[in-house]
């Protein structure tokens, strides 16, 4: 049983891989032969608006647009509210730190971490919510829109991320100079 379902696997495998190569073989095959021309027979790619939707899927798309730009709406403001949080936490650290005259040995190098860290963040930020074009199912090229957000999505992601992660540092080491100079005190 085990080796006829391996089997079956296996061929099926190939067979996919022979039927899936066979339209880039004939489109090669057409492209060498000088007839590439994007109104052939059986709708060949069309190089103008390839990516335009058409028929159910732009009814569908429609039908979900306003949503979509609620969506991305809603993601910008997220990473304006992120980056307001996280300078907070960030000053408060700062003004604990000073307050309670805790000594670090690498306190400088922390923040101009921390600094450089809010620089590319604040950036990435502002990058997104001057960027944030509508989205419109109607466009030429409606997915390389979605595409091109979510990439600025994930860039924002990275920073607020690395933002985060300097203030964790500080943080960590605050802990342990409190933890010293509790040990000092005993």
């Amino acid at each position: 049983m085990k080796i006829t379902k391996n089997i079956l696997i296996v061929t099926t495998a190939i067979l996919s891989t022979v039927f899936l190569s066979m339209p880039v073989i004939a489109f090669a095959k057409q492209a060498q032969n000088g007839n590439n021309d994007s109104s052939s027979q059986n709708g060949s790619i069309n190089n103008s608006g390839q990516n335009k939707l058409e028929g159910d899927n732009l009814k569908n798309c429609q039908s979900r647009e306003t949503e979509i730009n609620n969506i991305m709406a809603r993601i910008t403001n997220r990473g304006e509210k992120q980056l307001l949080l996280l300078d907070a936490t960030a000053t408060r650290l700062q003004t604990f730190y000073n307050n309670n005259n805790y000594k670090l040995n690498n306190y400088d190098e922390l923040i101009n971490q921390i600094n450089t860290t809010r620089v590319e963040a604040q950036n990435t930020v502002q990058t997104m919510t001057r960027n944030n074009t509508s989205f419109n199912c109607g466009s030429d090229d409606p997915k390389s829109t979605a595409n091109s957000f979510k990439e600025r999505v994930r860039l924002q992601s990275n920073a607020l991320d690395g933002y985060k992660t300097a203030i964790k540092n500080l943080l960590s080491n605050i802990k342990e100079a409190i933890n010293n100079a509790s040990e000092v005190n005993e």
